[in-house]
């Protein structure tokens, strides 16, 4: 998070649904393309996480298990 590019987006999160793994800690840039793809899937899950009648900190910790999912699988999405 510190001394990056003025022009890049950050953020600092840290996933630990399993005590006993240490927590996921993933770092990556964007180019201007990928931020404005970016935003459109975060409008997208935004929207349809709105459509369900769950609590905030449900929502986070689905939120959570997809991070570390996606993590976990980053060997097999391709890109």
């Amino acid at each position: 998070m510190r001394d990056r590019k003025s022009n890049t987006e950050a953020i600092a999160l840290i996933v630990g649904v399993d005590p006993k793994q240490p927590p996921i800690l993933q770092s990556f840039e964007l180019s201007e393309g990928e931020k404005e793809t970016a935003s459109k899937l975060a409008d997208q899950i935004i929207s349809e996480l709105g459509k369900r009648e769950y609590g905030y900190e449900l929502t986070l910790a689905a939120l959570a298990r997809a991070v570390a999912a996606l993590t976990d699988n980053m060997d097999n999405i391709e890109v």
